[in-house]
């Protein structure tokens, strides 16, 4: 009797199946996959150089990687954190777009892979990859990771840090030995956490989550550890972290001290600016009216989808953060503390020690918040899972999550793209006539000279200097962002009549019905004697007209400064010959400056100078008066005080002489 065997064919749909569990299951597979996800979207919705500091930042680099010089003494110039790894990209890939991101790209890439470990490791792999999915949708991220700006870097570094001290502290407090495991770990925290304060001092409230970290789990370690082995744990761990943070600053400081002889010169000059009570959006209500889609800390209120920078992540947060705290354990306490400290500070703390100054308040500063408060909302999500009824629910939530983000993401980015689209339109002309100078805006001069990889072979003067003795060359006006282009308040000057109007463009963009408009005006140079005359005639106008002084008969108008954004502390000095030179002394470097050295004299023909201040809140004095010492230099110093923000400063100077000397 044969038996016969049949064997049964494989059920492909049931190995299909049983293939993609495995899969998914994988966690180098699901990394790879939200990996991919996460800087697709970042890719698609690339930004590249736009408005605030970024082309200061983007001029900073090049400086560091072209001209040699490391070190600014200003606020922005300490950052060396946000624009050193710009200045190194240029000299790897060339000056670009993609060149001057890439760091901040990288790690925003690499901060979604950061966040599925971490919510794999301390909770579980569903928590991993709702955190993996909501960071790489979260609107702020997806924009500030394709911007150079020191929002876009500072989360991304303390969560590696926090990552590898975390890591390296669960390991030790759970395995009995008496050698401490993860050196390494501990040792690139603390490079990482001395790392933070280069790329912006504002980073001082995560600096502060880490003391306070440190300290109650080093108390923890004694608790939990009882063979004898915990203090030497314990002061092995601080030291490895300790040196690694000395290192990095070390390193940093000593340029400092290289470059401008003090050690300890990035923190008296940062506790000097921010002593000054600059008054920045200090209402308390400036954050959780966007993070809550509120107006004035009222019920909803939605902004509208351009100006929804979290998108829903926040209102989202506040209602899943109950069942989060139901199902937690001791690291989501910690995550917990790491969001309090973070946001608690920046929504109530204070940029100077001595006094209560609100810190600044700008949406993209919330930034620093962002990896807590994706493993809070991934926590949250979890949790709402394990319910049955709330399973489906859940889903549901989830994917009108990453809708309304994907939303608030595009029209951010065509918000964004509105503002640069001048500019190219702008370029497009540089590249098609190569005018040999050509007067800006300085906001436009700063995008134009990133544009032409600072080549040089168009010469860029900011608009004032156009007015007075300009040169033969072209004029760009139209509607940038950041610009009060030629119309003052003042009135004392206007599109004069040597400009001749040679070019419009029209650029369509998306935010409004009506295109934005590039002017584009040929300066023929007229005889500069005549247009000093010109000028002076209508300055001398406006001072009858509109200042309160009385001259007599035996004095003139020799000198006119103005500034439209004084915010520091300044030296005007005024040659014998008429030249004029700044010497920025504190604080912010003045921005728009117009002068005119209107006599035919030098300053040693007059007997005596008058000063009149005709706008400027601080003061204004003559430090040093023409003399025989000082080879007849005139010194005028502004101090604009401690009142916040910056205010428009216009100055005169009259002089008395001998009849025959003036030239009425």
């Amino acid at each position: 009797m044969k038996l016969w065997i049949v064997q049964k064919k494989p059920n492909i749909n049931s190995l299909k199946k049983k293939i993609i569990k495995q899969l998914l299951r994988n966690d180098l597979f699901l990394l790879i996959f939200l990996a991919i996800l996460s800087l697709s979207l970042r890719v698609v919705f690339f930004n590249g150089l736009n408005w605030d500091d970024d082309p200061d930042y983007v001029q900073r680099a090049f400086q560091v990687a072209f001209q040699h010089k490391y070190i600014f003494p200003d606020n922005n110039g300490l950052r060396i954190g946000t624009y050193y790894p710009a200045a190194l990209f240029y000299l790897i890939f060339g000056i670009n777009q993609a060149t001057i991101v890439l760091f901040p790209l990288v790690l925003s890439f690499f901060s979604t892979i950061v966040l599925f470990r971490f919510g794999t490791r301390f909770f579980n792999q569903s928590t991993g990859i709702f955190a993996a999915i909501l960071n790489s949708v979260y609107p702020l991220d997806v924009e500030l990771s394709s911007r150079l700006l020191p929002d876009a870097i500072l989360p991304g570094i303390s969560l590696c840090a926090v990552y590898l001290l975390f890591i390296a502290d669960k390991d030790n407090a759970e395995i009995i030995s008496p050698k401490l495991r993860n050196k390494s770990h501990y040792f690139f925290s603390g490079l990482l956490v001395a790392y933070l304060p280069s790329v912006n001092m504002s980073a001082f409230p995560i600096l502060l989550f880490f003391v306070l970290y440190l300290t109650i789990q080093s108390s923890s370690f004694i608790f939990r550890i009882t063979n004898g082995y915990a203090w030497g744990k314990i002061f092995s761990r601080l030291g490895l972290f300790g040196l690694g943070f000395l290192l990095f600053a070390t390193s940093e400081n000593s340029l400092y001290l290289h470059h401008l002889g003090d050690f300890f010169y990035k923190y008296k000059a940062t506790i000097i600016h921010y002593n000054i009570d600059q008054n920045f959006h200090p209402d308390l209500c400036t954050y959780p009216d966007i993070m809550f889609q509120m107006h004035a800390c009222k019920p909803f209120h939605f902004r509208g989808w351009a100006s929804s920078y979290y998108g829903f992540h926040y209102l989202y947060l506040l209602i899943l953060i109950i069942p989060g705290l139901f199902r937690c354990n001791r690291w989501y306490i910690w995550v917990f503390v790491w969001f309090w400290v973070v946001f608690g500070y920046l929504q109530f703390g204070s940029m100077s020690f001595t006094e209560y100054h609100p810190l600044h308040r700008l949406p993209r500063h919330l930034n620093m918040v962002t990896p807590p408060m994706i493993l809070l909302l991934a926590a949250g999500f979890y949790a709402l899972r394990l319910n049955r009824i709330c399973k489906f629910l859940s889903l549901i939530l989830l994917i009108i999550l990453i809708i309304a983000s994907m939303i608030v993401v595009v029209n951010r980015h065509r918000d964004l793209m509105d503002d640069v689209l001048p500019q190219k339109a702008v370029h497009s002309f540089i590249q098609a006539i190569k005018p040999d100078l050509l007067y800006a805006s300085n906001n436009t001069i700063a995008y134009q000279r990133f544009l032409d990889k600072f080549n040089n072979k168009t010469q860029y003067l900011p608009l004032s200097t156009v007015v007075y003795e300009p040169d033969d060359g072209f004029v760009v006006l139209g509607e940038f962002r950041n610009s009060d282009e030629i119309e003052r308040s003042n009135k004392i000057y206007r599109i004069p009549n040597n400009w001749q109007l040679a070019y419009t463009w029209e650029v369509i963009v998306h935010y409004q019905s009506s295109p934005k408009k590039v002017l584009f005006y040929r300066v023929h140079a007229r005889d500069k004697k005549s247009l000093k005359n010109k000028k002076r005639d209508e300055i001398f106008d406006y001072v009858k007209n509109n200042l309160n002084v009385l001259l007599d008969n035996y004095e003139s108008l020799i000198f006119w400064w103005e500034c439209s954004k004084v915010d520091g502390i300044d030296d005007i000095i005024v040659s014998n010959d008429g030249k004029v030179t700044l010497n920025h002394l504190a604080f912010e470097e003045p921005k728009d400056i117009t002068y005119a050295y209107l006599s035919d004299f030098p300053i040693n023909h007059f007997h005596s100078l008058r000063l009149v201040v005709d706008e400027g809140r601080g003061q204004v004095r003559i430090t040093d008066k023409p003399s025989m010492q000082n080879n007849y230099t005139l010194k005028i110093n502004i101090d604009d005080g401690k009142i916040p923000g910056a205010d428009f400063y216009r100055i005169f100077i009259f002089g008395s002489g001998k009849l025959s000397q003036m030239n009425s």
